[in-house]
């Protein structure tokens, strides 16, 4: 009887370890295009900022010790719709014109 119980047991564990893995084959597309927010993301907005600052600096003749604000990148009707935020909770520096953006997080750098 004990020989019948544990080969009853052995194929339930089979036909659940290939039920768990067909619906998991099934489920996996549906979950790809949920990334979370990385590193990548957050440099790829540093070069947004930076591509701003330096459209702002030679329409508006400024120097690279000028200064700009959010209020003279951001906007509906200025370089970048809406300032851009690191996925990770990092805070953007501007910096004077001449210096890249930073984000507070580290390695989050553009070289």
């Amino acid at each position: 009887m004990k020989e019948t119980t544990r080969i009853a047991t052995i194929w339930i564990l089979v036909f659940v370890a290939i039920i768990l893995a067909a619906s998991s084959a099934i489920v996996r597309p549906f979950f790809r295009g949920c990334r979370l927010p990385n590193r990548n993301t957050c440099i790829a907005n540093l070069k947004q900022i930076e591509g701003a600052k330096d459209t702002w600096m030679l329409e508006h003749e400024k120097t690279t010790n000028d200064i700009p604000t959010d209020s003279d990148l951001f906007g509906t009707n200025l370089y970048v719709k809406t300032k851009p935020q690191c996925g990770l909770g990092g805070v953007y520096t501007l910096g004077p014109a001449g210096e890249r953006p930073k984000c507070s997080i580290p390695g989050h750098t553009l070289w």
